[in-house]
């Protein structure tokens, strides 16, 4: 079996004269550094085509590689690299990058590397690595190693997990197998390597200004030269080695496991609720019966605007019939409960069609859906006047009421004399309705609960904005 170019007998690399041993190891250490990114990638593309659990349906990731090359002031090659990036359904993004550069250190800084105050040339040779997966309960991981020749020589680097959730007894239990790695790579080379190299990592990624670590730690070493190259290069390479598997185990235990993007208090989209049961009815106002209700909702639109909301979704369907007024009256979006509805007509598959709507009298009559659909390719079908008076009226307000099992016998009743006229799905164009429907058995055809359409909306909008 030929020897690897990396692993030659240390007594080819002593060196003579003035220059440090690592000046012949330069093509061993880059062919090592490009040999670990592949062994990374291709570990990285096979969890991505393991995954059994969340996001599954989507395509599996593949690197996707693209070469560079470092500029120099006066045109000379000064090396390069490989950037090689995979986004897919474990991993939302992670990077494995190699590179290989030289050339001189400006003035001002040389006075600050080992070695280049005497001469300012440089080589460095390194890789890597930062990984972000979707899952909040897979950490993230960060792994560099490199090394450096001047007129001396060392390597350096390390590797680190960032939890989501520091204390909780997952990531404990991953921290504490991502450490045995390390730790077990550290004995093999000096039993003092580990509780050194831990407590640097600890200083580095310390947080002062919050007086907590950024992370579950790692190690980290900088400037090793022990008197023996080949032996610090062995143990560079045990790190990667070691990196590789044990973060590698630690996606592989937790990539399967269900998830939500708020996995703590603290995810979760801060909201701001104005409620006020001293806005007039709007079915009545429609009706011409009742008080206009945008004043007040002018107030409410400015008491959220100044609490520092950054949008403003409507729950009510009725209130719509105003949101030209309140649109003029506030700097801030307002987002459309029937963009909201088609959305979820979308997410649900209904294709362009008949589709059925249940609502109040008033939000009916003001032609809410029926003109919003219709622009996005649905026609909107309705129940007719007997069946409002007789099954949706009496059960809105058997809902308001809390007798919500006896609203479910009569808008189920509802639903299915839409989908008898042709409705391949039902929107439900009040709050009250998906509640009364809510409190029995599913429907024969799907349904659009606009109130849970709104609120995915409005998701979306916090995670874009």
């Amino acid at each position: 079996m030929p020897q690897e170019p990396w692993a030659q007998d240390s007594a080819t690399l002593a060196g003579t004269g003035p220059l440090p041993p690592h000046e012949m190891m330069k093509d061993m250490a880059r062919a090592w550094f490009e040999a670990l990114r592949d062994q990374l990638c291709a570990t990285f593309e096979s969890i991505e085509d393991g995954q059994s659990g969340p996001l599954s349906d989507r395509p599996a990731g593949r690197f996707v590689r693209k070469p560079w090359s470092r500029p120099t002031d006066t045109g000379d090659e000064g090396g390069g690299g490989v950037i090689s990036v995979m986004q897919g359904r474990v991993f939302e993004k992670v990077g494995v990058n190699v590179s290989t550069v030289w050339g001189e250190f400006s003035p001002e800084f040389r006075a600050s590397i080992p070695g280049a105050e005497q001469d300012p040339r440089f080589w460095a040779s390194g890789i890597s690595v930062v990984a972000h997966p979707q899952s909040p309960r897979v950490p993230a991981a960060h792994m560099n190693t490199r090394m450096l020749v001047t007129t001396r020589g060392w390597f350096g680097g390390g590797g680190d997990l960032t939890p989501m959730r520091l204390d909780a007894p997952e990531a404990v239990e991953d921290a504490a197998s991502f450490h045995a790695g390390f730790r077990a790579a550290c004995d093999r080379h000096d039993p003092a390597y580990y509780d050194q190299y831990k407590a640097w990592c600890d200083r580095y990624f310390f947080l002062p200004h919050r007086n907590e670590p950024r992370g579950a730690g790692g190690i980290f070493y900088d400037h090793l030269f022990s008197g023996d190259a080949q032996a610090d290069f062995s143990f560079t390479q045990d790190v990667g080695r070691a990196f590789r598997d044990s973060y590698a185990a630690v996606v592989r235990r937790r990539m399967a496991e269900a998830w939500t993007p708020a996995e703590r208090d603290q995810d979760h989209i801060p909201t701001i609720l104005w409620s006020d049961p001293r806005v007039p009815d709007r079915g009545a106002a429609r009706a011409g019966t009742g008080l206009d209700p945008l004043p007040a909702l002018v107030r409410g639109l400015r008491g959220l605007q100044v609490a520092g909301c950054g949008a403003v979704a409507v729950p009510c369907n009725t209130a719509h019939g105003w949101i030209d007024g309140m649109r003029a009256a506030t700097r801030l979006p307002i987002l459309h409960i029937v963009d909201a509805a088609a959305e979820e007509l979308r997410r649900l598959g209904i294709p362009p069609g008949r589709v059925g709507v249940l609502g109040t009298a008033a939000t009916l009559a003001m032609r809410l859906y029926q003109d919003g659909l219709d622009g996005m390719g649905w026609s909107c079908i309705l129940p007719d006047q007997a069946t409002m008076d007789r099954l949706v009226t009496p059960a809105i307000a058997m809902v308001k009421a809390n007798r919500v099992a006896e609203a479910y016998v009569s808008l189920a009743e509802a639903v299915t004399l839409l989908a008898r006229q042709g409705a391949q799905a039902v929107v439900l164009g009040c709050t009250e309705i998906p509640l009364g429907l809510a409190a029995g058995p599913a429907q024969a055809v799907p349904v659009v609960d606009t109130i849970d359409a709104l609120a995915r909306a409005s998701i979306r909008w916090a995670s874009e904005a």
